[in-house]
């Protein structure tokens, strides 16, 4: 549950894990077996681990843009351009199709 509970932080704050990482190792490793400290953990990561693999295919990255301006990083350069392209291609289109 509390593995749970950490991967649903980590989709509304990823900057979060940082804090709720440690809390989490601590408490998964009192008194329980390997068995269910394995099942916990990939029950628990895989709502993360499904919104990371969305993400990286819809997006293109795996954190918000949000994230990538605030560290000053370019991203416009690492992006797939696929969709950019595809959209700008298709509204370039229907702008030209207009009747005037």
């Amino acid at each position: 549950m509390l593995w749970t509970l950490g991967s649903l932080v980590y989709l509304a704050r990823p900057d979060a894990v940082l804090i709720i990482a440690p809390m989490l190792l601590l408490a998964t490793f009192q008194g329980r077996r390997v068995v269910g400290i394995a099942r916990a953990v990939a029950a628990g990561l895989l709502p993360a681990a499904a919104w990371t693999v969305f993400a990286i295919v819809y997006y293109g990255f795996p954190f918000p843009n949000t994230a990538y301006a605030k560290l000053g990083m370019d991203i416009s350069r690492r992006r797939s351009g696929n969709r950019a392209s595809s959209t700008l291609s298709t509204r370039s289109i229907a702008i030209r199709s207009r009747p005037c």
